[in-house]
């Protein structure tokens, strides 16, 4: 009987690691989505601000 309880406690911690694991990797896919095209607009710019003459303008 002890036996099978531990495996039962023994798949709902996995389940518990699955979950918080899946969890944290969608969290970071929510928030590169989020911020990604921001961050290519900022290297765009910078990029073509370092094509730029240092007055500004050519």
């Amino acid at each position: 009987m002890s036996e099978s309880a531990d495996q039962g406690s023994g798949r709902y911690r996995m389940l518990t690691l699955l979950a918080v694991a899946e969890l944290l990797a969608m969290t970071l896919w929510f928030s590169a989505s989020a911020v990604g095209p921001e961050l290519a607009t900022a290297i765009i710019a910078a990029t073509v601000q370092s094509f730029l003459p240092a007055g500004g303008r050519g």
